[in-house]
């Protein structure tokens, strides 16, 4: 991930675009004083170099550099305002401004994985309030299903598909707009459906559902000198795991049908003839 940010650097660079436009990344990379050498080489940037060169574990300079990031967020200088707050270790503010202002839900993420790392607060957040929320109200079912897998909780990531598609179809109202910068993948795509026998195959999933099943019940004589405790944590932990309610032949079959009704039967007949276990009188081409 640094390698491609550094890969970034060099292009802007290459462009000749002013070094405000690197700032960012170069605060994100960790390296303060590379950026520092760049602005001590430009004579317009005299007050930025002066700021830069204090130390940050300060409070009273984490506290300057949030004021100076509100500033130049007052003036538009969404990039900037970022890299200052990050200079504080204000990461959360700096996660906000990338979703609220830039409408880029991509940076966020990258801010959240290079300031905090994989489990932080910030990224948390941003998975149940951007991914798995956003991704409910704009019938994203890619975007909400990538949240829950995230977050662990793999059951709800496929689980979550199937809400998606059924509140689509019941919608009468189409959903709102995909408001941020990263494309709207799909309220229904037939990319979906290997996706989802993908992810059913996972060491993550097959060991849930396995979990999950009943167990037999054994007439050993032995079984009296099992632990008792060992038994009541398995019985609690298949209780904790949520029922798997997606069905991916109902998933292909309905993509078959909205491919008969969109009048794209080549494209219906291919996936018939992928999945010809899924036999239908109403799905006759």
């Amino acid at each position: 991930m640094s390698t491609r940010i550094q890969s970034l650097i060099n292009r802007i660079e290459d462009n000749g675009e002013k070094i405000n436009s690197v700032a960012i990344w170069y605060i994100l990379l960790k390296k303060k004083n590379v950026l520092l050498n760049l602005y001590s080489r430009s004579p317009s940037s005299e007050k930025i170099y002066n700021f830069l060169n204090h130390n940050f574990n300060e409070e009273k300079w984490k506290k300057a550099s949030a004021k100076n990031a509100f500033a130049l967020l007052s003036q538009k200088k969404l990039s900037l305002s970022i890299a200052f707050f990050l200079l504080g270790g204000y990461v959360s503010d700096a996660v906000q401004v990338a979703i609220d202002h830039l409408k880029d839900l991509e940076l966020a993420v990258l801010i959240c994985r290079l300031m905090d790392g994989e489990k932080s607060d910030a990224l948390k957040t941003i998975l149940k309030e951007v991914f798995i929320e956003k991704g409910r109200q704009y019938g994203d079912p890619f975007l909400a299903s990538f949240g829950f897998w995230k977050l662990e909780m793999y059951i709800e990531s496929l689980n979550v598909i199937e809400e998606i598609i059924s509140a689509e179809e019941s919608r009468s109202i189409p959903s709102e707009p995909w408001p941020f910068e990263v494309p709207h993948l799909s309220k229904f795509h037939s990319s979906l459906i290997p996706m989802c026998k993908k992810l059913m195959k996972s060491y993550f999933i097959s060991n849930l559902l396995e979990k999950s099943k009943p167990k037999e019940e054994s007439n050993s004589i032995f079984d009296d000198f099992d632990d008792m405790s060992s038994s009541s944590k398995g019985k609690n932990e298949s209780s904790n795991i949520p029922k798997l309610i997606l069905n991916i032949e109902k998933l292909i079959e309905r993509n078959i049908k909205k491919l008969h009704i969109e009048q794209k039967s080549y494209m219906a007949l291919g996936e018939l003839i992928q999945y010809p276990n899924i036999i239908s009188s109403s799905l006759i081409i």
